[in-house]
């Protein structure tokens, strides 16, 4: 990995970034990289965010979305293709576990198609080779996704006989299937 520009800065994302925000999360939502947001979504998530700036430009977000004190997730984790490599996503991803930390929370996890980074971020799989909990797409998703290219697998611990966990999972669940629905 190559050293980080000293001029790269990672602050805290204020409601006035929405719209630099809203349409630096475009493109990697038009390639699949993240699901795509809404305006409201995307203030939402401004709240527990971070931008990733140099020389006024922005170049990375992540922000962390707190479910409850048992577990919060990480978030539309993106860097400018130009700029990664450099460190900007470990710093993102540092900032929203000291997030985690600060509210109390017991588990941040990431759902994510590549674990490197997150790997050496610190996390790691809950429960390897034991129970896991899976998820498929019951209908037709945006961008023609099919269900078997959207199987998600979470190892976690948590869930195991906690009825109010799952509760919040499901909860969350339900908050990404509204991120699915056509517009």
């Amino acid at each position: 990995m190559s050293p980080l520009p000293d001029d790269v800065q990672i602050v805290p994302a204020d409601p006035a970034n929405l719209d630099e925000v809203a349409r630096f999360l475009i493109p990697f939502a038009e390639s699949r990289q993240i699901l795509p947001r809404t305006r409201d979504e995307i203030a939402t998530l401004l709240k527990n965010g971070f931008i990733a700036q140099l020389d006024q430009t922005l170049i990375g977000f992540a922000a962390v979305e707190v479910y409850s004190k048992k577990l919060a997730e990480i978030q539309c984790l993106t860097v400018a293709a130009e700029y990664r490599g450099f460190g900007v996503g470990k710093r993102l991803v540092e900032r929203c576990v000291q997030v985690a930390r600060k509210e109390g929370v017991r588990e941040l996890m990431a759902i994510t198609a590549t674990e490197q980074l997150f790997r050496r971020c610190g996390f790691g799989y809950s429960l390897p080779e034991q129970k896991r909990a899976l998820f498929i797409q019951t209908r037709d998703l945006p961008h023609s996704l099919r269900a078997a290219e959207e199987t998600v697998l979470i190892h976690h611990p948590l869930l195991l006989g906690d009825e109010n966990l799952i509760h919040e999972v499901t909860m969350a669940l339900a908050l990404v299937d509204r991120q699915l629905e056509p517009n």
